[in-house]
């Protein structure tokens, strides 16, 4: 069996070197240039997302949202796994965080709002979420430097309360900027 694979694997090397010289004589190219050529054509057809496959997305999500009103975490998971397969885009992101979190998955949740901050490291709401995540982690210096990007982009109430609350409970009263 062994020897089949090897000999097969050979063949297979060969071929690729045989066909690699027919193109390099017919069209001028070397292997490497066609190599690029090819990674240029994949990067493409990746970034390319068709209106079908973006509407596919949506209604995933939309499946996945319906799922998670109804404490249907892992069902929603999947749904929007499966939107974010199709479009990751930041809602579908925070959507799944949102289930991870839900299910005490922190490690998770972290993950797809890092995802979310990968692209725009301002996002007031999902530096909200991973201060909430550290908190319940209990790292609440980790919690305040979040909630530091959340407040600096968008000074809501909802987030210097529970800064406060923070450095109240866990630092006696010192000051943070």
């Amino acid at each position: 069996m062994i020897g089949i694979i090897v000999i097969v694997g050979f063949a297979i090397i060969f071929y690729k070197i045989f066909l690699a010289e027919i193109v390099k004589g017919l069209f001028g190219l070397s292997v490497s240039k066609l190599e690029d050529l090819n990674i240029i054509k994949e990067k493409n057809q990746v970034n390319k997302i068709t209106k079908n496959d973006e509407s596919e997305a949506m209604n995933y999500n939309s499946i996945g949202l319906n799922y998670y009103y109804d404490n249907d975490y892992r069902m929603a998971i999947n749904n929007f796994t499966s939107a974010i397969a199709l479009n990751a885009i930041r809602e579908y992101y925070l959507n799944r965080g949102n289930c991870y979190e839900q299910l005490s998955e922190y490690k998770n949740a972290i993950n797809d709002y890092y995802s979310v901050l990968k692209s725009n490291s301002w996002d007031d709401y999902c530096n909200f979420k991973c201060a909430c995540i550290y908190y319940k982690l209990n790292n609440y210096k980790e919690a305040l430097l979040y909630l530091k990007f959340a407040i600096r982009n968008r000074p809501k109430e909802e987030y210097i309360t529970f800064r406060d609350k923070i450095i109240k409970l866990h630092f006696n009263n010192e000051k943070f900027d």
